[in-house]
C-alpha cells in the first residue's frame, strides 16, 4: 500500500523504533524510478504516547497536514516481504 501511494504522489512517513529497519522500508517504498513521491523514516515507539506527540509536532512542521493514517502491525516484513 505504501509503494501504491508513493507511486501516487504522496509522502509517505515511516514510524518505527529501528533506524535500520525503517530505512529499508523508506528504501523500499522508494526503489522504482516511476515514484512520483518521497518517503522518511521517523524514529517513534507507538506504544508510547510521548512519542506519538512528537512524531506529530514534526511531521506537521515539515509536511503541514496529514491526509491518511494507515496503521499495520509488521508493516516493514509484509513490504520487504512483497505481501
Amino acid at each position: 500500500m505504501a509503494k501504491g501511494m508513493a507511486a501516487a504522489g504522496a509522502t509517505v512517513v515511516v514510524l518505527g523504533r529501528n533506524e535500520e529497519a525503517g530505512a529499508a522500508v523508506v528504501a523500499a517504498i522508494t526503489e522504482e524510478e516511476e515514484v512520483a513521491g518521497k518517503a522518511t523514516f521517523m524514529k517513534c515507539d507507538v506504544l508510547v504516547e510521548e512519542s506519538l506527540r512528537e512524531v506529530n509536532t514534526q511531521v506537521m512542521e515539515d509536511f503541514g497536514k496529514v491526509c491518511c493514517l494507515l496503521y499495520t502491525s509488521d508493516a516493514a516484513d509484509d513490504l520487504l516481504c512483497g505481501d
